[in-house]
């Protein structure tokens, strides 16, 4: 969320609208990394902070459940289907793939 226009309304994202009509259903479950990769998807983390299933996301996006999950788990989407979700977000194609350094840490900027 983040405050705008002339007078300091508060401006929700699409997700954090669609996260506000849900009823939490269970804590999200620990994860092991699947492989070595230049790009960290961060979309998972993005969905279960606002406790958000894949049905959820998908159907607010116009993409299939498959799609999502493919993402999450690494695939490289296309282009037009990051943007989907970067905008449904309100975050950045950076933000949710942020690139990382050759020891595997995220890199700066």
């Amino acid at each position: 969320m983040r405050t705008g226009g002339a007078r300091g309304e508060v401006i929700m994202t699409p997700a954090e609208k669609l996260s506000k009509t849900k009823v939490r259903r269970r804590k999200p479950q620990e994860r092991k990394a699947r492989r070595a990769a230049v790009w960290q998807c961060k979309l998972r983390d993005f969905r279960e902070e606002l406790d958000l299933s894949l049905k959820d996301v998908a159907g607010a996006c116009n993409l299939t459940i498959t799609c999502i999950f493919q993402v999450e788990l690494g695939s490289d989407p296309m282009l037009s289907t990051a943007r989907k979700l970067a905008t449904f977000y309100g975050k950045t194609i950076e933000e949710i793939w942020p690139r990382l350094a050759e020891n595997g840490e995220q890199t700066e900027g």
